[in-house]
């Protein structure tokens, strides 16, 4: 299962489809990201963090990544 370091978002984001290394990550529902935000993932789930410490976690869909 895909695993990231957070990072912190520079612009506001729309986020619904995501790939990590060698998987692509369905969401469950589109996610709205805002500039200072942090992010990550770990396994079927995507955590946003805003800078007050308040975190939320969105389950998704994890498939292997097919180029071609």
């Amino acid at each position: 299962m895909p695993v990231t370091e957070p990072v912190v978002a520079d612009r506001l984001l729309l986020v619904s489809v995501l790939t990590v290394g060698d998987c692509v990550m369905e969401l469950s529902e589109t996610v709205m990201v805002r500039p200072g935000q942090r992010t990550w993932v770990q396994g079927s789930a995507y955590f946003v963090q805003s800078p007050n410490g308040q975190t939320r976690r969105v389950e998704g869909r994890v498939h292997p990544f097919s180029r071609g």
